[in-house]
């Protein structure tokens, strides 16, 4: 008979008891599934005398030190300061006729002569042949070196050195020798035409050759004969005795024609490169005297056309043409150093008289011309010294420092390193740079 069951007789599975610990395995087929409470470890604290610590504070320090380092490197070799200065200029409008001396004393304005000589020559037809007897021509310029003027008539006998005779086309009066304000004796001088006694190519003397008065030693008149003498500015030319190639008039102006346009471009180009530093030459203000030479035989019908050119020019002394327009056309102006920036292309020039154009200019004293433009009129100072004046001082000083440069507006500055509060020591590490109109 089945035995009947009710419910307390059946017994609940024993339940595994928690484990707070983790138990190695049993070695049975199918291990025990065992539930794991895990505690939290706690943080750990390093120490601050640990040895990763040490290494962060070495790294700072290092670092440090490098910078200054660079720093040190930085002031020595990159070192220095920029000065913009900004000094005082006017741009007037100039429309002033004006004279120029050759002996200016006080507010006049000087000039100088400067010459320049050419030759060139060219190939034409000759037509024939002319027998031809001509005397060579020139210019002397006649001194005297003690005090009183002397009149010589004309046909006056001067002699070269080499013995040739050339005589005055007109009377001339030589004035007497002055005194300048240095206390120095300047001898009085005049310029005068003459011609040779004889016809002949020896006659033909380059520029430079000095001449005395044979009559004053003739006649005993040692003290006229020492105190006067002349020289020739330019050469003595023409002189000419033997045929001649004739060539047709048409074919010998085209050749001479050519002949100067060459040879002016060469002489401007000569005094642009030449002409003595501090000095302006202005554009139209060039004179020039053509020489026309004996033509040569070179050929069967063929001559050899020769042409000298000479170029003469007034030059002025930079400064002083730039004070002598300040004082002419700006007002308030106190003869203060001045300078004109581009002088040659803000100003044009033109003769008063246009005779001038045609004579020479060593025999004039003066010369009268209109200028006209808008040159840039800069005032002067002294850079270098500005730079002494600025060198080991704080930059707050340059305010202090420009006051002593009236021709100066304004200035700016620009130190390196940026922290440096002073200028450097040495000015040659002081750079100037100048701005005008800006």
């Amino acid at each position: 008979m089945d035995k009947k069951w009710n419910l307390q007789d059946i017994k609940p599975p024993k339940r595994p008891s928690r484990i707070t610990r983790t138990s190695a395995p049993m070695d049975t087929e199918e291990p025990e599934r065992v539930s794991e409470s895990r505690v939290p470890a706690a943080p750990r604290i390093r120490s601050s005398n640990s040895r990763p610590g040490k290494r962060h504070i070495w790294v700072a320090v290092l670092i440090f030190l490098f910078l200054a380092v660079l720093g040190v490197v930085i002031g020595t070799f990159i070192g220095g300061a920029k000065v913009t200065v900004f000094p005082r200029w006017r741009e007037p409008v100039v429309n002033a006729a004006l004279e120029a001396k050759r002996q200016a004393t006080g507010n006049e304005l000087a000039y100088e002569i400067i010459t320049f000589e050419a030759e060139g020559e060219r190939q034409v037809a000759a037509t024939g042949q002319e027998q031809v007897t001509e005397q060579a021509t020139g210019e002397l310029t006649i001194y005297k070196t003690t005090p009183g003027e002397e009149r010589l008539i004309k046909n006056t006998r001067f002699e070269s050195a080499d013995g040739h005779i050339f005589r005055i086309t007109e009377s001339a009066v030589v004035p007497g020798a002055t005194t300048d304000s240095g206390g120095k004796s300047v001898p009085g001088s005049v310029n005068a035409k003459v011609f040779a006694e004889e016809a002949g190519p020896e006659y033909n003397l380059a520029a430079g050759a000095r001449f005395t008065v044979p009559g004053f030693r003739e006649n005993d008149l040692t003290d006229l004969y020492d105190a006067i003498y002349a020289e020739n500015p330019s050469a003595i030319s023409g002189g000419f005795d033997g045929p001649r190639y004739i060539v047709d008039e048409n074919e010998m102006q085209s050749a001479l024609s050519s002949l100067r346009t060459e040879l002016k471009e060469a002489l401007m180009q000569r005094v642009n490169s030449e002409k003595p530093a501090g000095f302006t030459v202005l554009e139209s203000s060039y004179t020039y005297a053509y020489t026309t030479l004996p033509g040569e035989a070179v050929g069967e019908g063929q001559v050899k056309v020769k042409e000298k050119v000479a170029l003469k020019v007034p030059l002025f002394k930079d400064d002083a043409l730039a004070s002598y327009i300040a004082k002419s056309v700006v007002p308030g102006y106190d003869n203060e150093p001045v300078r004109i920036e581009n002088a040659a292309e803000s100003l044009s020039f033109e003769y008063l008289d246009q005779a001038t154009i045609e004579s020479d200019l060593a025999a004039k004293e003066s010369i009268n011309f209109r200028l006209t433009g808008k040159p840039r009129l800069i005032w002067v100072y002294d850079a270098e010294q500005l730079k002494k004046d600025l060198a080991g001082a704080p930059k707050t000083a340059i305010n202090t420092v420009l006051g002593g440069y009236p021709a100066i507006e304004k200035a700016t500055a620009t130190i390196r390193p940026f922290w440096a509060r002073s200028f450097p020591e040495d000015s040659a590490d002081i750079t100037i740079i100048e701005s005008v109109g800006q």
